[in-house]
This record gives C-alpha cells, structure tokens and sequence, in this order.
C-alpha cells in the first residue's frame, strides 16, 4: 500500500520508516514546516502545558526552571519534555479531552500553554 506522509519534514522521516517497517510505501510531501516564533515565557506561570513534541522543541525554554511542572498530550511530548530536561512530567496518554481532565484535576492555575499557529 502507499500512503501520502503530509508531516512536517522533522516527523516525517519517522512516520515514513514506521510505514516502510510494515511493508508500505511512504511518498513524503510535508505540507507546512516547523519554525520558532518570537516569544517570552511568562515567569510566572505554575506549569506548561504542551499538545506537540514540536512545541517543547521550538519554544524558547532556557529560562524555565527544569522543575516545573509539565502536562503533556501523550507519550511522544511527554519524551520530549524529559529529554528537555524537565523532571516532573505529567502525561495524559491520550488526546485533548484526557489532557482537559488532567489539568482538571490539577492544582496548577497559571498555566502557559506552548502552540504555534499555521
């Protein structure tokens, strides 16, 4: 089978050998790119919260003291939280709706969310 890998050009390598381990055929044409945007982190956010491995990648983070807390989509932002160095990482191994009720359940209140726009 062949599937079209729309990602940017930084997943898609990824997603084209996962294919390509199962037997598939990848025809890479990402449809946008991953870039930073200007930005400043607010310091007196209690967390981050973070729905893309993309957004801990490209956010200016240096600042950010390692031992905030981080609350992550699903296990792919959750890696990429730790390997940014940041200890206590909070995955809801899901989608919107399980991160909704993650922070939920959260005593954080001010809360950065890290996104991009298209």
């Amino acid at each position: 089978m062949r599937a079209l890998v729309t990602r940017p050009i930084e997943d898609a390598d990824r997603t084209s050998e996962a294919l390509a381990a199962a037997g598939h055929e990848a025809l890479v044409a990402p449809l946008f790119r991953i870039a930073p945007l200007p930005h400043a982190m607010p310091v007196e956010a209690d967390a981050l919260v973070a729905t893309s491995a993309n957004a801990i990648r490209q956010a200016d983070l240096a600042n950010v003291p390692r031992d905030r807390p981080v609350y992550a989509v699903g296990r792919a932002t959750a890696g990429e939280s730790r390997r940014a160095g940041f200890h206590d990482v909070r995955s809801a191994e899901g989608d919107a709706a399980d991160l909704a009720a993650l922070l939920a359940a959260s005593p954080h209140r001010r809360l950065a969310y890290l996104a991009g726009r298209p």
